[in-house]
């Protein structure tokens, strides 16, 4: 916290005139201070349940998806930090940010453990915690710790500032079996063509590996690999695909509801033309798979989109392509 330091001395002369006798000077006495009024002390037992109070309201208002909820939460200038250092400044920006991540995992749920609350202040408090959110379709959870400074506004307690970090419980492998029922073989073929997929565990079990081969008319138009991880800074998954002749290009994943997922792609082809497009993977049970591309683009020109290919999980010869390294 900063100090002010404020000048507060002014000296007083008085000189005696040339040839007069000096005069005696006695100063008033002062004026009594006024007593200042005694503030009432913090209970801060009270605030202390009331801050805990305010936890489960946010977990329960992003249950149900209650972004206004949420916001009413914050200061007008609050702000939220990744642990990336990214930031979320103002309460109309939380607003958005919780709505769209709330539209995008939709029945999630939550908890919250406040561990620490500590009292800076009559009107400042400190509170350390971790939150668990659990989706909808019963995938593993995603542990964060955060800490998080409150102020009392008239006679309500609001977030000031909150600082999330990754907790350490939750692993990349963790995170990515959000992704592994896409372990296995899949094939749609058709009179036109054929799409065949693989997707497995690389050995250190921290990324997924896909390789992909598309045939039409007999003749395969692409072939090449999907190496898909977590983007620890962006807090979402990164994929990366590489052709055999040497093209490759990055997606950015995005869930749009609990069993669709959507992928911004830009790269780069094997003559140096730019390639981009935007695709969409969502999941039928646990036997289909659908794929569907669009807003695609090839040296800057708008190509086609590619409908809709729905792949069939095609049963497994061996345990050994889809487990999971130990």
């Amino acid at each position: 916290m900063r100090s002010i330091v404020v000048p507060t001395t002014l000296a007083l002369a008085f000189a005696a005139m040339a040839g007069r006798e000096a005069r005696s000077f006695q100063a008033a006495p002062p004026k009594p201070a006024r007593a200042a009024t005694p503030s009432a002390p913090l209970d801060t037992e009270a605030a202390t349940k009331e801050i805990r109070r305010l936890g489960a309201e946010f977990a329960k208002a992003y249950e149900k998806g209650d972004a206004d909820a949420v916001a009413a939460l914050f200061t007008e200038d609050a702000e939220i930090t990744g642990d990336g250092g990214e930031s979320i400044r103002g309460r109309a920006a939380i607003r958005e940010h919780f709505a769209a991540a709330m539209k995008a995992a939709p029945g999630e749920k939550m908890e919250v453990e406040s561990r620490e609350i500590r009292f800076l202040g009559p009107r400042t408090a400190r509170e350390l915690g971790a939150t668990k959110t659990e989706p909808k379709d019963g995938g593993p959870a995603l542990v964060s710790e955060y800490d998080a400074i409150w102020v009392r506004s008239g006679d309500k307690w609001l977030q000031a500032s909150v600082h999330e970090s990754d907790s350490d419980h939750a692993t990349v492998h963790d995170r990515l079996k959000e992704l592994e029922w896409m372990l296995g073989e899949w094939v749609d073929e058709s009179e036109t063509g054929a799409v065949h997929t693989t997707c497995r565990w690389s050995e250190d079990g921290n990324f997924l590996l896909r390789d992909f081969s598309i045939r039409f008319g007999g003749n395969q138009a692409r072939s090449g690999t999907q190496r898909i991880g977590w983007d620890p800074r962006s807090r979402q998954f990164k994929s990366w695909i590489f052709d055999p002749d040497g093209g490759h290009s990055e997606g950015s994943w995005s869930r749009v509801d609990a069993d669709s997922w959507m992928i911004r792609t830009s790269g780069v082809m094997a003559d140096g033309r730019t390639v981009a497009g935007t695709q969409v993977v969502r999941r039928i049970g646990k036997q289909q798979l659908e794929l569907r591309s669009y807003d695609r683009s090839i040296g800057g020109i708008v190509v086609p989109d590619i409908g809709e290919i729905t792949l069939v999980r095609v049963p497994p010869k061996s345990g050994r392509a889809a487990a999971a390294p130990k």
